[in-house]
């Protein structure tokens, strides 16, 4: 965690390394895309992410990170119902 202490004694633009878990929800890729630039940032910053997704984010952010793990989302469904 960062804190005014540890940015002096390490020098200006000193950034500790976090573990950080990352949720990316959702049946669309709106979430996933723009996700994806937060998680290049965190990446050049060396930070650990884990990336737990759903939906269609799992095979698209698994092609780019090396820590991405699928688990169920909720999901909307019509049924019978006339748009």
């Amino acid at each position: 965690m960062w804190d005014a202490a540890s940015q002096n004694r390490e020098g200006a633009g000193y950034h500790p390394i976090m573990k950080i878990l990352y949720g990316v929800p959702g049946e669309g890729m709106g979430h996933a895309t723009r996700s994806r630039v937060i998680l290049d940032h965190l990446a050049t910053r060396r930070h650990q992410v884990k990336i737990v997704v759903s939906g269609r984010a799992d095979g698209y952010l698994k092609k780019l990170f090396p820590d991405v793990e699928e688990i169920r989302g909720l999901r909307a469904y019509l049924h019978q119902t006339p748009i």
